[in-house]
């Protein structure tokens, strides 16, 4: 007999309501936020991830998915109380600037083609 894992969560806003619905009619374009940042000088990665983790760590809604229940039209909250999961890191610092962007976008494309 197979166990069900219960999920535990909140209604979503009015507007969380209004850009899932805008997400769930075009399926091709997913809504998600994307960011890269230049640092110069020197970078301690360990206290970089460590600060990130703890921000994500204080903010809720950076650790928020919509969740679509059997019976349920309209998804709920479900916060992940998870670490957070490094995928990949790239090291691009002995590339020309317009490699790195160029690269940059091609990780961003790919990025938009996993699953939610």
């Amino acid at each position: 007999m197979m166990q069900s894992k219960i999920i535990e969560g909140v209604r979503i806003s009015p507007l969380q309501k209004h850009l899932w619905l805008l997400q769930h009619i075009d399926k091709q374009t997913p809504f998600r936020a994307q960011v890269a940042a230049l640092i110069e000088g020197k970078l301690d990665k360990g206290n970089l991830k460590l600060a990130l983790k703890n921000v994500v760590n204080k903010h809720e809604i950076l650790r928020t998915k919509f969740k679509c229940l059997p019976g349920l039209e309209i998804p709920v909250q479900v916060i992940n109380n998870d670490d957070i999961i490094w995928e990949d890191e790239y090291d691009l610092t002995s590339w020309e600037t317009q490699q790195q962007k160029a690269k940059i976008d091609v990780i961003f494309q790919d990025m938009l083609q996993l699953p939610l």
